[in-house]
């Protein structure tokens, strides 16, 4: 019986706040068109209160950030991503992934940058099906630091990291180690940023580079922090981040 009380007052929620967020110009007919089946589809699966919030709270980041693309003069795609003889087209299986994505996100904080890409994806041609799926597939599977560590690295030639390498910590505080590994996947892993090669002095070998200072965004990160917004993270956010990595090297 609680189940079912809780799938109806989801059913409630979803459709007192489709409407506002969905609502667009009607430049954006389709766009709104394409969301709101898909969004409606997901709101009405059985899913909990706590789920409906973070599908919606998605739903609105990806119409505030329509709003602002508008506003910067830029236009909705023109190729097949919304497809009118295509019901489930590029459009929609993109909307069903973030939205997805976003409704089993318990790092809550992930949830407007999801909601974001769905935006941003709407309005970039060069972002096809394989990009957009590894962008919602990575930005799902990575952590929130992670998401703050790309911010981090992105700023990085004008408000560097702290002097240091990347693993060579010698803390024993939990957080400042898990900070480290976080950025090491980002690197070694996901290959999502990178330093320029150092040169052995004799042979002139190239050997990696972990030095945090010197770390760049690769092609994969640059392409998440752009359709992710990974600039608007705050610097309260940031702070803490940046600290645990320092205190790794003391």
């Amino acid at each position: 019986m609680g189940n079912a009380n809780g799938a109806h007052a989801a059913d409630s929620a979803s459709n007192e706040a489709l409407p506002s967020i969905i609502a667009v110009p009607v430049e954006g007919e389709l766009f709104a068109a394409r969301i709101e089946v898909v969004a409606t589809e997901v709101l009405q699966r059985r899913i909990s209160e706590r789920e409906t919030f973070r599908t919606t709270q998605a739903l609105s980041a990806a119409r505030e950030m329509y709003d602002n693309l508008r506003a910067a003069g830029l236009d909705l795609r023109g190729d097949t991503f919304f497809d009118p003889a295509n019901s489930y087209d590029m459009a929609s299986q993109i909307t069903e992934g973030i939205l997805t994505a976003a409704q089993r996100q318990w790092e809550e904080k992930k949830i407007r940058h999801l909601g974001y890409a769905l935006a941003q994806i709407a309005f970039h041609e060069e972002i096809d099906m394989r990009t957009a799926a590894f962008v919602v597939h990575t930005a799902e599977s990575l952590s929130w630091t992670q998401f703050v560590l790309l911010s981090l690295v992105a700023e990085n030639a004008q408000n560097p990291l702290p002097p240091g390498e990347v693993g060579r910590h010698h803390g024993t505080e939990w957080q400042s180690w898990t900070a480290h590994r976080q950025l090491s996947a980002l690197w070694t892993q996901w290959e999502l940023i990178g330093a320029e090669p150092r040169e052995t002095p004799n042979m002139k070998l190239k050997v990696p580079n972990s030095s945090l200072p010197e770390f760049r965004l690769g092609a994969g990160g640059y392409l998440l922090n752009e359709l992710l917004r990974l600039e608007d993270i705050s610097e309260s956010d940031k702070a803490p981040v940046r600290e645990a990595l320092r205190a790794e090297l003391k």
